[in-house]
């Protein structure tokens, strides 16, 4: 069955025009065709590879070239990780409006509010970023005030987390200020482009930003933001990694001559 699904997909018309859009186009509708015959042994390892490349493929010719408010959202277990994050977000977001307490969506999440109006489709991880000195400061308040279903956990003078009983969790990357600059000070998967300052101004005061339908807070200025972080974020990715080379474009440098 599943081989006759594939070769059913490879000859539908609308989907052989659409990929041609894409970069690579022509190795997605190879894999198709290499996976529409069947071998002996098949590695299960290699097919989940393959599916997900093409999964990826299709939600971009979903979330692209149909109408995006018809985009196809995420299913199945992803669906279910999605909502747990969400609610996750929801708690963290309910304790910061309680106390007063300045947080803002980042990275992925952001380009996803933006993009998206919530999560990117091929996503299922929320970023939330503050500075350092509030996420210090008001530990014992976010700690204390979580549901039993939360726990909190401060990681040295970084970051921090909170884990969700499934083991899913939320990241809180912690942000310095100097002067007028503000800058990241966790330093893991980013590239050290990824950990350029950037002017306080565009992220404080904050503004507010739909996610899923709901309110958080956002940079203050979420178009020159994500242009910071990822160049043109309009433009079709070209990979699920949206750190990868190939899908960042020319970035805002608001500050050339800083040492990284």
């Amino acid at each position: 069955m599943f081989f006759k699904i594939i070769k059913k997909l490879k000859t539908v018309p609308a989907v052989r025009t659409m990929t041609k859009k894409l970069k690579g186009s022509n190795k997605l509708m190879g894999t198709l065709k290499k996976m529409s015959k069947p071998k002996k042994r098949v590695s299960l390892r290699s097919v989940d590879e393959k599916l997900d490349a093409i999964n990826f493929k299709l939600d971009l010719l979903m979330d692209y070239y149909f109408d995006p408010a018809k985009a196809r959202k995420a299913f199945g277990e992803r669906a279910k990780r999605q909502k747990i994050m969400l609610d996750m977000a929801l708690e963290f977001k309910r304790i910061c409006d309680k106390y007063g307490i300045t947080y803002w969506l980042d990275y992925g999440s952001l380009l996803g509010a933006k993009r998206h109006g919530g999560f990117i489709p091929w996503d299922e991880d929320i970023d939330v970023s503050m500075l350092f000195s509030d996420i210090k400061s008001n530990a014992d308040k976010i700690e204390s005030e979580l549901s039993p279903d939360y726990k909190f956990r401060l990681n040295g003078d970084e970051y921090a987390q909170i884990f969700h009983k499934s083991g899913l969790y939320l990241d809180i990357y912690g942000y310095e200020q100097n002067g007028d600059r503000l800058k990241m000070k966790l330093f893991t998967f980013l590239s050290p482009e990824d950990m350029r300052s950037v002017p306080a101004s565009i992220i404080l005061p904050t503004s507010e930003i739909e996610f899923e339908g709901i309110k958080f807070k956002a940079p203050a200025d979420v178009d020159t933001y994500l242009r910071g972080r990822f160049g043109d974020y309009e433009v079709l990715p070209k990979s699920r990694n949206p750190y990868s080379n190939e899908n960042i474009g020319k970035r805002i440098i608001f500050y050339p001559d800083e040492k990284l």
